[in-house]
C-alpha cells in the first residue's frame, strides 16, 4: 500500500496559467508596425492631438461611450494617425471597459502595453487597467502573459508591486522559484496582492525543503490582519493553517498535524479537505482509528456531495482492516468499486475520440459545457467542482464564460452600435477569442478527466491488494478461534446509554446534523484479539 503523501502545490488559489497564444490585438499591432517599416514611414513626433481624436476623447469623457468608441474605432481603422494609435487603443479599450466589455479592453490595453514604455503615461495607465480588469476577473491570463516582456525597472510605480506579484505567478507556474522567489519578496505589505505573495513564499519554502521557514510563514497569514479582498484573505488563511498541518504530517508529527486541522474554521470553503486530511493524521496514531472514523464519516455526509474525495474509501478500508473489522472492509471496497468502476469506464469513452484525434478537444468542452450537452449527467457535480478548482482549467474556462457574458452584452446594445464596423468588429474578436479558449479549456479538460480516470483506476488496483489482506486476515482469524474456542451464548441483547460524563452519546440512525459535522466517534475499538 502506497504511503499516504500531501502535496503542497495541489491548493494554490486559483491562479491559471499563462498559456502561448496569439491574441488578435497583437496580430494587428504587428501587421501596422510591418506596414510602416515596408514602405519606410518614419516615425512622427506627436505635438498635438487632431481634432477628431480630441472630439472622441471628448465623447469619453461625457460618458458617451458607445458614440466615443465608433469614433476611435473609425479613426483606427483609416490609419489616419498612426503616431496616436496608442492613443487610440488606449480610450478604445477604455470605452470598451466602461460597457462591461473587459475582455474586448484588455486586447486594446494589451496592444498599447506592447508599443513599450514610450508611449509615456498611456503604457502606465494601461497597464493599471489590465492589473483592475485581471483582479475583477480573477483571471490574469492577460497580464501574465504581458509583464514577462517588460523590463522590470520600466514597472510603473503605482502598480509596481501589482506587476511583481503577477510576474512571480508567471515563473512560480514556469517552475523557476528561485526567479519567483525574488518577485514575491518585492511585493509590499500595503498591496492588496500581499498575502497571495506570502502564500506563495510560503509553498515556495515547504517545496525546497525550509520547513521552519513554511512554518513562519503560513502562521503569519493565518494569524495575521492583511489586507485584501476579504474573500481572498479568507481563503489563504485557510490554505495556511492546511500547509502547517501538512507540514508537520510530513515530519511524522501525526497528533501535532491533528491539532492544526481541529483549529480549522468550520463551514468554510476547504473545511471537508482539512477533515479528511486530519484523518489520516489520527489513522498514523495508534489509537486513533476511531476518530479516523468518525471525520470520514463527516466527509461523507450529504453536506459535501460536491466534494470530490474518491480516496476516502481506501482510508477507510485501511482503517477498518487495522481493527480487524474484515467484513467492513469488504463492504466498503465493494460500495468504492460499485461507483468507481462504471465512472473510471464512462470517462474511458468520454476521452477515446479525443485521445485518438478523431476529435478535436475543444468539442470536448462543447460536449460537457455547451447549453445543450447531455453528457454532463454522467459526470458526478463533485468531479465537475474538483475540475473547475484547477486553475490549468479555471484560467481559460472563466475566459470563455467571461467573453460569452460580452457577446450577450453586445446583443442588447443599441442596433446602431451593434451594426456598426465597431460593433461589428467586437464581436468577431470575441469569437475568435472564444474559440482560441474553447481549444484551451478543452486541452485542461481532457489532462483533468484522465487525472481523474487514472485515479480511480489505481484505487481499484489498490482494492485488490486490501481484499487479498482481508482474506489472509479472515484465515488468521479463523485460526486463532479455532485454537480458542468459546462456548455460544445466546441472550437478550440489551443496549445500555449511560457513558462517562465528559461524553454525550446518541445512537447513531444515519442522520447526519450540521453541528455534528467533525465531532463524530466510533465507540467500537475493533475485532482485534490481543
Amino acid at each position: 500500500m502506497r504511503r499516504f503523501v500531501f502535496s503542497f502545490v495541489t491548493l494554490l488559489l486559483l491562479l491559471p496559467a499563462a498559456p502561448a497564444l496569439s491574441d488578435s490585438g497583437d496580430e494587428e499591432v504587428l501587421r501596422r508596425r510591418d506596414r510602416r517599416e515596408r514602405e519606410g514611414e518614419p516615425e512622427r513626433r506627436v505635438r498635438r492631438v487632431p481634432r477628431e481624436l480630441r472630439s472622441a476623447i471628448d465623447a469619453y469623457k461625457e460618458r458617451k461611450y458607445l458614440t466615443s468608441s465608433e469614433r476611435l474605432f473609425d479613426l483606427l481603422e483609416s490609419e489616419a494617425y498612426p503616431e496616436h494609435e496608442a492613443r487610440i487603443r488606449y480610450y478604445l479599450g477604455a470605452d470598451l471597459k466602461a460597457m462591461g466589455l473587459l475582455h474586448a479592453a484588455q486586447v486594446q490595453f494589451q496592444a498599447v502595453v506592447r508599443e513599450g514604455p514610450q508611449t509615456g503615461a498611456l503604457f502606465a495607465s494601461a497597464l493599471g487597467r489590465m492589473v483592475e480588469i485581471s483582479d475583477r476577473t480573477n483571471d490574469p491570463i492577460y497580464l501574465v502573459r504581458s509583464v514577462g516582456r517588460i523590463d522590470p525597472r520600466d514597472f510603473p510605480a503605482r502598480v509596481e508591486d501589482d506587476l511583481w506579484y503577477y510576474l512571480g505567478v508567471r515563473d512560480f507556474e514556469r517552475g523557476n522559484l528561485d526567479a519567483a522567489l525574488d518577485a514575491f519578496e518585492r511585493v509590499g505589505r500595503g498591496n492588496d496582492h500581499h498575502v497571495q505573495a506570502l502564500y506563495h513564499l510560503a509553498v515556495i519554502a515547504a517545496v525546497e525543503g525550509r520547513d521552519e521557514d513554511a512554518v513562519d510563514l503560513f502562521a503569519e497569514i493565518a494569524a495575521g490582519d492583511l489586507r485584501g479582498d476579504p474573500v481572498t484573505v479568507a481563503r489563504v488563511q485557510q490554505l495556511s493553517l492546511i500547509g502547517l498541518a501538512r507540514i508537520r504530517y510530513a515530519q511524522e508529527r501525526y497528533e501535532a498535524s491533528v491539532t492544526e486541522y481541529e483549529t480549522f474554521p468550520r463551514e468554510t470553503g476547504y473545511w471537508p479537505v482539512a477533515m479528511y486530511e486530519s484523518a489520516w493524521g489520527w489513522f498514523r496514531q495508534e489509537g486513533g482509528e476511531s476518530r479516523a472514523l468518525g471525520q470520514l464519516q463527516a466527509v461523507r455526509s450529504p453536506f459535501f456531495d460536491h466534494v470530490w474525495l474518491p480516496e476516502a474509501p481506501i482510508l477507510e478500508a485501511l482503517t477498518l482492516y487495522r481493527m480487524c473489522e474484515f467484513d467492513e472492509v469488504l463492504g466498503v471496497l465493494d460500495s468504492m468499486r460499485e461507483e468507481a468502476g462504471p465512472l473510471a469506464a464512462t470517462l474511458d469513452e468520454l476521452l477515446e475520440p479525443h485521445a485518438t484525434g478523431e476529435l478535436p478537444l475543444g468539442e470536448l468542452y462543447r460536449r460537457l459545457y455547451g447549453v445543450d450537452s447531455e453528457d454532463h449527467r454522467r459526470i458526478p457535480a463533485a468531479l465537475f467542482a474538483h475540475i473547475e478548482a484547477d486553475r490549468r482549467f479555471a484560467g481559460p474556462h472563466n475566459r470563455v464564460l467571461q467573453i460569452e457574458r460580452e457577446l450577450a452584452r453586445i446583443g442588447g446594445l443599441k442596433p446602431q452600435w451593434r451594426d456598426a464596423p465597431v460593433g461589428r468588429s467586437t464581436e468577431r474578436t470575441l469569437l475568435r477569442q472564444r474559440r482560441v479558449y474553447m481549444r484551451l479549456s478543452g486541452a485542461a479538460l481532457g489532462n483533468a478527466l484522465a487525472e481523474a480516470r487514472d485515479q480511480l483506476v489505481d484505487l481499484m488496483s489498490q482494492d485488490q491488494l486490501l481484499r487479498f489482506e482481508v482474506l489472509s486476515g479472515q484465515l488468521e482469524d479463523l485460526v486463532g478461534r479455532a485454537d480458542n474456542p468459546v462456548p455460544e451464548v445466546v441472550e437478550e441483547v440489551r443496549i445500555g446509554y449511560a457513558t462517562s460524563t465528559d461524553r454525550v452519546y446518541w445512537p447513531w440512525a444515519g442522520e447526519y446534523w450540521r453541528d455534528e459535522l467533525g465531532y463524530y466517534d466510533r465507540p467500537n475499538r475493533g475485532a482485534c484479539v490481543e
